[in-house]
């Protein structure tokens, strides 16, 4: 299911879902779209953010391990927020050319202990389920039910997306 603030792009992602040509079809499932004034972003069941202008797919980057299930926008500060399976919560800021800048990586489990990726996506406390985003901070609900809060600083630096182990 695709949550969407603005019905009318359900008609533009569907025919770029539904295209005739197999090598630009994209196999996905899209859960959630964020719109600004003329684009969209939207998230994948297969980690990925998609970048939509008009009916023209521009973008497409990996950003978690799993299916991003939370994606909330703010369009004072321009920042999106995205929330995954794999206990991440990634904040970016969206640029004057639509482009995301990754700043900021929160995790919902334990940085120290290396965890393999399966265990995480079986354990109910480390799924995002719900993100929110106000005054400076994060909160973020996980599937067992628990909350957690995140501060945003102004002391955050441009993640390089590459350097992120995918």
């Amino acid at each position: 299911y695709l949550l969407v603030e603005d019905k009318s792009r359900i008609d533009q992602v569907s025919k770029i879902i539904y295209r005739e040509n197999p090598d630009t079809c994209i196999k996905c499932s899209f859960l959630n779209i964020a719109t600004f004034n003329n684009f969209s972003i939207l998230s994948a069941d297969d980690g990925c953010l998609y970048t939509l202008e008009k009916v023209d797919l521009t973008t497409k980057t990996k950003y978690h391990n799993s299916p991003i299930i939370a994606l909330q926008k703010n369009t004072e500060m321009n920042f999106l927020i995205s929330g995954s399976m794999d206990g991440t919560v990634m904040l970016f800021k969206v640029d004057h050319s639509h482009k995301l800048k990754l700043f900021k990586i929160f995790r919902t489990i334990d940085q120290s202990v290396d965890v393999p990726l399966k265990e995480i996506l079986s354990a109910p406390e480390n799924n995002v389920q719900a993100i929110a985003m106000g005054m400076n901070k994060i909160a973020v609900g996980t599937k067992s039910g628990d909350i957690f809060e995140f501060q945003i600083t102004d002391d955050m630096q441009i993640i390089n997306p590459n350097t992120l182990n995918m």
